[in-house]
């Protein structure tokens, strides 16, 4: 990701001081993973647990069908998305599939995104994040979180903003407001668009878990996402997406409590790699997770672990 938009104007940001060229440089195979192998970090059990990183496109994926309900349901509804990488391209083809229109988005100009768009169909365009921004009836962010600041305040106002961002400090640079639990990356993301209304989704799996683990509603292994949200009015709407998508809604609290579902917690990623062989060395566990489809992860484990979370200092690691 080499630059954003500001209300259609394209600009290179300015990297925290902490970015390495290999940040700068790896954002795509980085931005999903959020951890390193390397018990320093997550500990001997949970790199026993280690999920897997975005993999090249052919990835398995669960795909909805078009007839159902919840598709039906929103196919006038348009889903706008800045940032179209691993996550966003997975809830946009999910979200063509259910009967949605969608316009795509990214840091580098809508002429970057032709293959996409070809790939979603008639449902799909591409536009410039201030765009996309204006023209959804809900609007997936899905960008580095130091990047937030430039994202188009005028256009969000008023609309249902799912963030799927979280906060890594050796990419997005210390944030004292984070760092002191003064606020959670979410509530930082609410602070800059006081017009929108933002609830957290999206931002604690994987996307090949995001991709194969989808099922349509009432199926018996449907896995569930937690969401948070100042807004009942929004979380409602946000459920209803996750719903289209192939997700059950767990509602986690507001976005105070939204750091129940973030990096250095028994929420973020780790349960939807379902359990590992034994015996397997990190680089075996990493390749088999890289391969591994997942497992089904049902409301009541998510409702558990949200409660059960224990709050960890702010920012997730980054896989090297």
């Amino acid at each position: 990701m080499s630059r954003v938009f500001i209300r259609g104007t394209s600009i290179r940001p300015s990297y925290p001081p902490s970015a390495t060229r290999s940040h700068k440089g790896h954002f795509n195979a980085q931005l999903t993973l959020g951890v390193r192998v390397d018990s320093k970090y997550l500990g001997a059990e949970a790199v026993a647990r280690l999920p897997g990183r975005p993999t090249a496109r052919g990835a398995r994926t669960h795909h909805l069908s078009d007839s159902s309900p919840v598709g039906r349901e929103h196919m006038t509804q348009t889903l706008g998305l800045i940032g179209s990488g691993m996550i966003g391209g997975t809830l946009a083809r999910f979200a063509v599939g259910a009967g949605w229109n969608v316009v795509v988005s990214n840091s580098r100009g809508p002429e970057t995104l032709g293959e996409l768009v070809a790939e979603l169909g008639e449902r799909a365009k591409a536009a410039t994040p201030a765009e996309a921004a204006a023209s959804g009836d809900l609007v997936v962010v899905s960008i580095p979180l130091f990047a937030y600041t430039q994202l188009p305040q005028a256009e969000l106002a008023g609309k249902v903003v799912i963030d799927t961002l979280n906060y890594y400090p050796d990419r997005d640079g210390r944030l004292p407001e984070l760092d002191s639990d003064e606020l959670t990356s979410s509530e930082l993301l609410q602070r800059h668009l006081t017009g929108a209304r933002v609830v957290k989704a999206f931002n604690n799996i994987t996307a090949p878990h995001l991709s194969s683990l989808a099922r349509p509603s009432g199926a018996p292994d449907r896995s569930a996402l937690p969401i948070a949200g100042d807004d009942a009015a929004a979380k409602k709407e946000a459920a209803a997406l996750l719903d289209a998508l192939g997700y059950d809604a767990v509602d986690i609290g507001d976005l105070t409590e939204s750091w129940r579902s973030s990096p250095n917690t028994a929420l973020y990623c780790l349960p939807y790699g379902g359990e590992a062989p034994s015996g397997l060395s990190p680089q075996e566990l990493l390749r088999w997770f890289l391969e591994t489809p997942g497992a089904p992860l049902p409301a009541h484990r998510v409702r558990q672990l949200a409660d059960e979370a224990v709050r960890a200092p702010a920012g997730g690691a980054l896989v090297d």
